[in-house]
């Protein structure tokens, strides 16, 4: 706070020294020119002060016109008048700006109340190239004028003319040319004035200038040569760089007297690329400063991008032309440094929050320079008002004392605290030459000690080769560095063999796992795969855990392999157990609604044989009624049996891309034929939710959770509550963010679909909610429930990389959330075979069935498609017919279930006798691994019973178009 309130003081001696210099204005309004005429006759320019000649001119486009031309009463007629101070780029003509490339004519007329003998007339710059006469004489010229741009030689330095005339009437004129620069002509303010007034307030900028200036000279200078003797701190380098480029960035803005009297013949482009190059470069190094400073506060990229483009700026300045370069310098003012000192603002702010060494310091200085900055390059492109150019400097000036400030006490500190370390390090070699001694009385134990570690070492070993787990630690490349009994005996490879050879060489069934053992190497995250069973695991399954070396510095992994075949099996039993508790909760319902799907086969024909005993042959309207109700009938009836046989059928998973939406479908079609009728089920579905999983299983999830959905609104509830609710199933997509994460530790950032099964039953109080998914845990009275369903939810839901929430209150009810990854673009779509029936007219079918009644149901059907029928009851007969026939039997329907010969041997024997037999299989089971099994060995189609006319005439098209 002290160093503080000192620079605060600093700065308003500063501030007040340098408003006395730039001169005092009258309060008195000045004259504003209009229509290229100022009118001074009612201003005292001894009394009332110099004056800026802004307002309008006569502007002459890409015309010199002769000073001559003034003097007359025919005065040229403008080509617009022009508002000074302001860049021709801005005038519009013709409903278009001007081009910044260029030349033309400025004229003003002012009218004195005397003749101005002793009057001047001040510029700052005027771009590029001009010559100014007053009352047709040449008073000032800088570089050469030209009208194209390889003539024009530019120059744009600040001057004072000597305006003096006899007359009370002046004529300025200024011929400029611009080839060279993004702005263009008369931009800054031009003065008149009494002479003494004019060069008094000149010197006294310069003599602020030159303070300025050799200040910041001095100071950089000064960290260079402490550089020179410190050059572990890169600080003191990079700011004694920066201070010499913004001194010589201050001298293309100011009165460039450097260049006028140390360096004369400096060329106008070399002063603007090396003023262009300063500005792109000190960007840059600034910035490297700021993460000496604060390095945890400065990001290396953001450094390096600053570099980049800060160096690309610099070359482009020493390629391109001027006129091309200097409109880069335009953006880089606009889109670089503007948006550069926005965001080192915030990284010094969050210094300052963190409460860094100086970072208020260097926030104060940094913050007045960005705004001196910002209003310089404003005012420069004239957005705002003229930007006073001695308080710019002194925006620098006060930056530079603020860096110097807070290196000054960075290392008054540094120097502090190395005199300490100096004492400490005193103090210390003196505790060491006793503990040298010390030591030396140490060896004995020492040696014991490491004895010990020997025998640590070895009974280590001894419990690394007791586990009944595969053990094996590796290198950071992955080459095994420990090797257990379990794996040798797994193997076949000793240790000492093993050592030095890739994980997946040795332990075969590590191949698949070979990019995640160098992920968890190389990010030292734990990974673990359960259940992993594969051609080289020799039919047992293991559970896979790689954990990382993390105190290793060149990092490592063990790999540990479980054998978990047995937990496997019985968890598949238990399983399988579980889908049976839930088919007989199911079968009773299931009962009731297929006995009403017999009756919508059996009341029908008994209603036809009634009417044909009756009255013979019945209408066809009547039977076409009949015949409907009953293929209704019997394809819901055929629906039934195949979700039933979902449901149970014992397999491993299989994960493909399946759409939730159908599983949904698949058990609410159970459901509704099952569960009370007091109980209202609403479904919402969403649009194709598609996830990688086996949908028997998921099927078996979500039949589990709604079976005790129902208990819940019915079984469980009081005695006296009667059976009532509201069964809700939907699906939505779900997005995760990082507080979920956080609160859900199972799961990842991404995008889920979240299938949700809600009751309005009795609820869950929070203890019995923490044990819902432990195995045989269950609040259901006896013989009501095993416990296994959850617990078995769980375990499907985790193996396909989901996981689950639960919410519930005691009386309202329970919401059951599961949360799978989505797969997006899978192709889910099922290629159809034409709706239209194919005849195969001179074709010969055999038909084999040992139910005469589908023998004759087919034989009907075939001859309807044109083919010649041959049926037989069994194999064996079938077998005997193929013998004779086979050369003119095209294809073969056959039942996979008959007495004395299956259908596969069936098929294996026909296939003996003709290798290209076309051969479709049928069954009533739904197509389990028995019908995959036929299908690779040679079966071309395969049939679901029951069917009809159509779905048998698909399966022929399908068995004649595979080759």
């Amino acid at each position: 706070m002290k160093f503080l309130r000192i620079l605060a003081t600093v700065l308003f001696v500063l501030l007040a020294v340098l408003s006395a210099c730039t001169g005092k204005e009258s309060s008195k309004a000045a004259p504003v020119a209009v229509n290229g005429v100022l009118d001074l006759r009612n201003w005292n320019i001894e009394k009332d002060g110099p004056v800026k000649l802004q307002g309008q001119w006569d502007f002459y486009w890409k015309d010199f016109v002769s000073p001559d031309a003034f003097s007359g009463v025919n005065v040229p007629v403008p080509t617009v008048y022009a508002n000074v101070p302001g860049f021709w780029k801005n005038i519009r003509i013709g409903g278009k700006n001007l081009p910044v490339e260029g030349f033309a004519t400025y004229h003003l007329r002012i009218l004195l109340n005397r003749a101005g003998r002793d009057l001047v007339i001040k510029h700052h710059t005027i771009h590029t190239a001009h010559r100014m006469f007053i009352n047709g004489i040449l008073k000032g010229q800088d570089g050469k004028l030209a009208v194209t741009a390889g003539d024009e030689i530019p120059d744009n330095l600040p001057d004072v003319v000597d305006a003096g005339i006899d007359k009370n009437v002046m004529d300025v004129v200024i011929h400029v040319s611009n080839f060279s620069s993004f702005n263009c002509g008369l931009g800054e303010t031009i003065k008149i004035g009494v002479k003494k007034q004019i060069l008094d307030t000149w010197r006294k900028a310069l003599y602020v200038d030159v303070f300025l200036k050799g200040s910041i000279i001095v100071i950089g200078l000064f960290y260079l040569i402490i550089y020179l003797f410190r050059r572990q701190d890169r600080a003191n380098l990079l700011f004694g760089v920066f201070c010499l480029m913004l001194a010589l960035i201050i001298e293309s803005i100011g009165e460039n007297y450097f260049y006028r009297l140390m360096l004369p013949g400096v060329p106008y482009k070399v002063r603007l690329v090396l003023n262009d190059c300063c500005v792109f470069l000190a960007v840059a190094v600034f910035t490297s400063f700021i993460r000496e400073l604060f390095p945890l506060e400065t990001p290396r990229i953001f450094v390096k991008a600053v570099w980049m483009v800060s160096l690309l700026f610099s070359a482009a300045t020493l390629v391109f032309p001027s006129i091309i370069y200097v409109r880069l310098l335009i953006y880089y003012q606009f889109f670089i440094i503007i948006p550069w000192g926005i965001i080192l603002t915030g990284m010094i702010i969050i210094a300052v929050i963190r409460k860094r060494e100086a970072a208020i310091i260097v926030l104060s200085g940094f913050a007045l320079l960005f705004l001196s900055t910002a209003g310089d390059i404003l005012s420069l492109n004239a957005i705002i008002s003229s930007f006073s150019i001695p308080y710019m400097q002194f925006g620098i000036f006060f930056f530079i004392m603020c860096m110097a400030s807070a290196l000054a006490l960075r290392m008054t500190r540094a120097f502090r605290a190395q005199e300490i370390l100096s004492e400490k390090l005193t103090v210390k070699s003196r505790e060491l030459t006793e503990k040298n001694i010390e030591l030396d009385n140490d060896i004995a134990i020492r040696i014991q000690t490491e004895r010990e570690l020997t025998d640590t070492r070895n009974y280590l070993d001894n419990v690394f080769n007791s586990l009944s787990s595969i053990l094996a630690s590796a290198d950071s490349s992955g080459r095994i560095t420990q090797w257990n009994t379990r794996a040798e005996t797994f193997t076949g490879i000793k240790e000492e063999d093993a050592k030095g050879l890739y994980l997946w060489d040795c332990l075969t069934f590590l191949k698949e796992f070979r990019d995640d053992i160098m992920n968890v190497i190389n990010e030292r995250n734990p990974r673990m795969f359960d259940n992993i069973n594969n051609e080289e695991t020799s039919g047992r399954y293991f559970k896979i855990t790689l954990s990382p070396l993390k105190f290793s510095d060149s990092g490592g992994v063990v790999v540990s392999a479980e054998d978990c075949t047995e937990l496997v099996m019985k968890e598949k039993q238990l399983r399988h157990a579980q889908k049976m508790e839930t088919i007989g909760t199911l079968a009773g319902g299931l009962a009731h609604d297929f006995n009403n799907v017999l009756a919508g086969i059996i009341g029908p024909i008994s209603l036809i044989q009634y009417k044909m005993d009756a009255h013979g042959v019945p209408d066809k309207e009547f039977m076409e009624k009949q015949l409907s109700v009953m293929s209704v009938s019997a394809n819901r009836a055929a629906d039934m049996i195949k979700q039933l046989l979902a449901v149970s059928k014992r397999r491993e998973m299989d994960f493909t891309a399946i759409d939730l939406n159908d599983s949904i479908r698949n058990v609410l079609a159970i459901c509704e034929n099952s569960i009370d009728k007091a109980i209202k089920i609403k479904v919402s579905y969403s649009s194709k939710a598609v996830v990688l999983g086996d949908q028997t299983q998921i099927e078996q999830v979500l039949l589990n959770l709604c079976v005790n959905a129902v208990h819940a609104m019915t079984i469980m509830r009081p005695d006296n509550d009667p059976y009532k609710g509201e069964l809700s199933v939907s699906i939505e997509k779900f997005k995760t963010d990082p507080v979920f994460c956080l609160n859900h530790q199972e799961a990842l950032s991404g995008e889920y679909w979240r299938l949700s099964v809600q009751d309005t039953g009795v609820g869950m109080t929070e203890d019995i909610k923490a044990k819902i998914f432990d195995p045989f845990f269950t609040t259901k009275e006896i013989d009501k429930g095993t416990g296994l369903g959850l617990s078995m939810v769980y375990s499907i839901v985790k193996q396909h990389k989901g996981f689950m929430s639960v919410y519930s209150e005691p009386m309202i009810g329970s919401q059951f959330n599961i949360f799978l990854p989505s797969i997006e673009d899978m192709l889910m779509r099922n290629e159809k075979v034409s709706d239209k029936l194919v005849h195969l007219d001179g074709k010969t079918v055999l038909i084999v069935d040992d139910e005469a009644f589908i023998r004759d149901s087919l034989r009907t059907m075939a001859e309807e498609f044109g083919l010649k029928a041959i049926d037989a009851p069994d194999g064996e007969e079938a077998l005997l017919i193929f013998e004779k026939e086979k050369d003119s039997i095209d294809i073969v329907i056959l039942d996979m279930m008959m007495p004395k010969k299956s259908g596969r041997q069936t098929m294996k024997e026909m296939m003996d006798m003709k290798k290209d037999v076309r051969i479709i299989i049928s069954s009533g089971f739904s197509r389990d691994d028995r019908v995959e099994s036929m299908i690779s060995l040679g079966a071309k189609a395969f049939i679901h019973k029951p069917y009809t006319i159509e779905k048998l005439n698909e399966a022929l098209k399908e068995a004649f178009l595979v080759k």
